[in-house]
């Protein structure tokens, strides 16, 4: 595994985590409401940098 730099950028943040070990990858949260349609695509905060 590689370490990856990640920094809040707001108080609310949510740091990005496995939902269960031996998952291939990390789950973000969203910092708004964001309701999106099958296939649609929008920029949403996450609230961190990653480096």
């Amino acid at each position: 595994m590689i370490d990856v730099a990640v920094r809040r950028l707001r108080e609310d943040a949510v740091l990005p985590r496995q939902a269960y070990e031996g998952d291939a990858g990390f789950d973000l949260s969203a910092c708004e409401e964001a309701r999106l349609e099958p296939g649609e695509r929008a920029i949403v905060c996450t609230g961190i940098a990653v480096e």
